[in-house]
């Protein structure tokens, strides 16, 4: 993750504060959604999408393999994204994957919903 705030730069934490809530309003709004380009897996819901194993060692680890609907593998780590609802992987484990969902409530209410998704084999 990128350091939003270099901690050497003589800022004052109010002024922190602000640049914080400033930019955790772009993300809830979707405006940094709306920007950046789309990953593969957010063209599906969570519900179609199988993990096929996760890999917890190794240069890259921790990863889990996806495949798709279609049949088509991808790999997924944690900071990407998947499903139709801005899905964050936060973080992979041995026993699955946990994911942030944000869902529009009403104009400007958005909702963050935490979702699990088990790995089969555990």
């Amino acid at each position: 993750m990128h350091k939003l705030i270099a901690p050497h730069l003589p800022w004052h934490s109010s002024q922190r504060w602000i640049v914080a809530l400033a930019l955790l309003a772009t993300l809830l709004t979707g405006e940094a959604a709306a920007t950046r380009e789309k990953q593969a897996l957010e063209a599906y819901e969570l519900a179609d999408l199988r993990i096929v194993t996760i890999q917890m060692h190794g240069k890259r680890a921790p990863y889990a393999v996806m495949r798709d609907p279609a049949g088509y593998l991808h790999w997924l780590f944690p900071g990407d994204y998947l499903g139709r609802h801005y899905g964050l992987v936060k973080a992979i484990s041995a026993k699955g994957i946990r994911v942030l969902e944000v869902y529009e409530l009403t104009t400007d209410n958005w909702q963050e919903v935490p979702v699990w998704l088990p790995y089969p084999q555990h």
